[in-house]
């Protein structure tokens, strides 16, 4: 190889450098351009369940007699309701970030009576609340760091009953409202919370409980026994071929997997469906497998045998 090679070589490589980090530089000049040069914020909130609290209470009759007062006013009914913000950037926000208070805000006829932090495990951020109006409460400026999450209690009532369906009841119409520097807005969660489970190869949920496992160990050494003993007899297992090697993880998974979706219809746990398509299916399969291979037996031993026997 003669010099000059050599220096094409390394010319070229220079200039490949260059282009990355040129690259590079726009890229960074572009983002920078986009959201400024303050690393851009995230802020995401949720909304729990909401339960009335007076109604257990109501259904006590005469029995009982509850008297709920706010600030001198009473109040017919008290919805709460969880709720969380979330801080889901890589960025902090913090105090002096925040240019307008975060607020939560309900619209009418709702009124919120008061907003609380709830005691919650994990990187929890208590925020100091105060009350602007009857629909909006905001909290003082605090550090929100990447994955704290603020856990509030709201409790909120309503002006009109009748002005609101039973099923809109239990879902009041909370808005959150900050600014705050380069954030664009408070986004809802949109996340799945089975998005997990969706992207596993073999997305099956297995829940077993007490008997229920001495159950599947019984019916698996049962359905397998009687999948060994009917191969066996019809020459499979003997055979040495490849049908042989298959059939054994075949009959073990089979069976295993009807043991497991049989044992829910005999002991079935919390919140099981018994008609769903993912237990049916291994039972339809594997009683499906037994019946072919039983008639294959019969028709081997007695019919093929006797016809031998009378030739």
């Amino acid at each position: 190889m003669k010099i000059s090679d050599v220096t094409g070589i390394f010319g070229v490589l220079i200039s490949l450098f260059l282009a990355a980090t040129a690259w590079i530089s726009l890229s960074i000049a572009g983002q920078t351009f986009t959201r400024g040069p303050v690393p851009e914020k995230h802020l995401m909130f949720s909304q729990g369940v909401t339960t009335e609290a007076l109604k257990d209470l109501r259904n006590a009759g005469g029995a009982i007699t509850v008297l709920v007062d706010a600030s001198g006013t009473s109040l017919k009914s008290v919805y709460i309701t969880t709720l969380t913000l979330t801080n889901d950037g890589g960025s902090p926000i913090l105090p002096n970030d925040i240019f307008r208070k975060i607020a939560l805000k309900i619209r009418g006829p709702w009124k919120l009576v008061t907003v609380t932090n709830s005691q919650r495990l994990g990187d929890s951020v208590d925020l100091e609340w105060k009350k602007e109006s009857d629909t909006e409460f905001r909290a003082e400026p605090a550090l929100i760091n990447p994955g704290d999450a603020i856990f509030t209690t709201a409790y909120t009532t309503l002006v009109d009953d009748k002005s609101v369906s039973e099923s809109d009841k239990l879902t009041p119409p909370f808005e959150w409202d900050a600014r705050i520097s380069n954030l664009q807005s408070i986004s809802p969660d949109t996340t799945d919370p089975l998005a997990s489970f969706h992207n596993q190869l073999l997305p099956v949920v297995v829940f077993l409980t007490g008997n229920s496992v001495l159950a599947v160990g019984l019916l698996f050494l049962m359905y397998l026994g009687l999948y060994a003993y009917l191969l066996n007899e019809i020459g499979i297992f003997s055979s040495g071929t490849t049908a042989c090697v298959a059939s054994i993880p075949l009959i073990g998974l089979l069976s295993l997997t009807a043991a497991e979706s049989g044992t829910h219809y005999l002991f079935p746990p919390p919140f099981f469906s018994g008609g769903n398509f993912e237990n049916v299916t291994p039972i339809v399969l594997n009683f499906s497998a037994i019946i072919l291979l039983t008639w294959r037996y019969y028709r081997q031993k007695y019919v093929i045998t006797g016809r031998r026997g009378s030739s």
